[in-house]
């Protein structure tokens, strides 16, 4: 195959196809949150990631720092998926969330007082 100028082109592999393109598909399909929670999730991806590689090679013994990369490498990828999809989650449905959390504080302060009441008028008989 001849390239614009009538030579062969050099013939190489481009070290960055593969990674690159499977980077950039990876980020296309990571879940859109905010700035805070962007944040968290990075934060709690890479203290659980790291955790996560340590317990699991010390229990296995092993110190191979090249497979521990890559065991870092795959638990925090899917990690971070997962955890980009929770905060998304969360952050879409925050007034539902946040609204069933207060009806079942406030259940929970109604039965305590109730048992309360109920619990000194037993007493006082």
């Amino acid at each position: 195959m001849e390239n614009l100028t009538g030579g062969t082109p050099p013939v190489r592999p481009l070290p960055c196809v593969v990674p690159c393109k499977l980077y950039f598909t990876l980020q296309y399909i990571t879940p859109e949150t905010s700035v805070a929670g962007s944040i968290i999730v990075k934060i709690l991806t890479f203290a659980v990631s790291y955790t996560l590689v340590g317990i699991i090679f010390n229990a296995l013994g092993w110190f191979n720092s090249k497979i521990m990369s890559i065991a870092y490498f795959v638990i925090s990828t899917l990690l971070g998926f997962a955890l980009a999809y929770v905060v998304m989650l969360i952050e879409t449905h925050l007034l539902e969330i946040g609204i069933t959390l207060g009806v079942i504080f406030v259940l929970s302060i109604a039965a305590i007082i109730f048992i309360a009441i109920k619990n000194k008028k037993q007493d006082t008989k």
